[in-house]
């Protein structure tokens, strides 16, 4: 069988991109039951929602050693991975040998996609959006190269998980009281390999401009928080399971609790922004004019009591107004209480790889 692989080397690539990036030193020895759980639904998820058509075009972005592109080959589609690592392309390479099935490798930086407009069907990165020196511009290479009635998947670790922020407020009591932090790993603090960090808000808010998000889901809870993954590891196997399925089920419905964000969503373009925009439009005159005919009924209905002296007259538009009053107040607690607090925040060295979380501890395997 013809081996399928190309090696460029674009001058496009930014010069803080770790060309040399290496997974190997990331990943521990030995992964704890939750780390393996963790990346086990991670990556069938995020395959899952891919589901690629055969003989149709699928792009690995941040492929790290392709095993992701394998086997998404393998479903049919004609897969290409990209990777700026020479080390990590150079081990993908391996992976694809041995497996012999086609996979296309480009060595190309998210932020500069060698490749036409709408080339691809699909687009999967799983936990490598957050190493990307400028995700915004990784994400407008994504919507560049999307069909329009293409589909992209994103993949990574959520710095906002219950997780994290327990972890961070029982570190704080422990700094606080007995003058030292709690033993590593700390899931709150962006690894030393990733640029960004993202939580259930700035993800959402990032990927808008460019993508209309079908769905926003979450995996797992409670990865890394402190005596979890003691716990676990020490309860029998089954036992251990049902609690980590559990919570897998509970993030599912929570996602801004999980630990790790899978998002699916369609790219939005000119003409579908400018129809979206119009039945928008229309749909809020509507609803206005609904508005509107409401509060007229509920005031002549109110007055209409006052003036016969009837108790059901005057109650039913006192109730629609106190009903409408709580719901007011809801609303606006709701979006007080959901509004974003800040923006991802650069920090760490540069690199390319695929681990959702801190390298302390473990490291999403492509």
């Amino acid at each position: 069988m013809a081996r399928h692989e190309i090696f460029k080397e674009p001058e496009s690539i930014p010069p803080k991109v770790d060309r040399f990036w290496d997974d190997e030193n990331v990943l521990p020895p030995v992964l704890s039951r939750d780390t393996e759980f963790v990346f086990s639904e991670m990556t069938g998820k995020t395959l899952h929602a891919a589901q690629p058509v055969e003989g149709k075009r699928v792009l690995d972005l941040g492929c790290g050693r392709g095993r992701d592109a394998l086997a998404m080959a393998r479903q049919g589609g004609i897969l290409y991975g990209g990777e700026p690592s020479q080390v990590m392309l150079a081990r993908a390479r391996q992976e694809i040998r041995k497996a012999r099935v086609p996979v296309i490798l480009v060595c190309h930086a998210a932020e500069a996609i060698p490749f036409r407009n709408h080339s691809f069907a699909r687009l999967i990165c799983k936990g490598a959006l957050d190493h990307f020196g400028n995700p915004a511009q990784a994400l407008s290479e994504m919507h560049r190269v999307i069909h329009p009635g293409g589909k992209i998947i994103l993949s990574v670790a959520n710095l906002g998980s219950l997780s994290a922020r327990g972890g961070r407020w029982i570190n704080h009591l422990s700094r606080r009281f007995f003058r030292r932090e709690i033993p590593p790993p700390h899931m709150w603090k962006i690894p030393k390999d990733h640029l960004h960090s993202f939580d259930f808000f700035t993800l959402g808010d990032l990927v808008r401009p460019y993508f209309s998000i079908e769905s926003l889901r979450g995996v797992s809870l409670f990865w890394g928080f402190p005596g979890w993954t003691h716990t676990v590891g020490h309860l029998p196997w089954p036992v251990a399971l049902i609690l980590l399925r559990l919570f897998n089920t509970i993030a599912l419905i929570l996602p801004g609790c999980s630990d790790v964000l899978i998002l699916s969503g369609r790219p939005l373009w000119e003409g579908a922004c400018g129809e979206r925009r119009s039945t928008m439009n229309d749909t809020s005159k509507i609803w206005g004019v609904v508005l509107c005919a409401a509060i007229i009924i509920v005031a002549i209905l109110f007055l209409w009591g006052i003036s016969i002296q009837s108790y059901w007259a005057l109650a039913i538009p006192v109730a629609a107004g106190f009903l409408g009053i709580l719901g007011l107040g809801f609303w606006i607690g709701w979006t007080i209480l959901t509004i974003k607090t800040a923006p991802p925040t650069p920090e760490g060295s540069s690199s390319s790889g695929s681990n959702p979380k801190e390298s302390s501890q473990s490291s999403t395997p492509s």
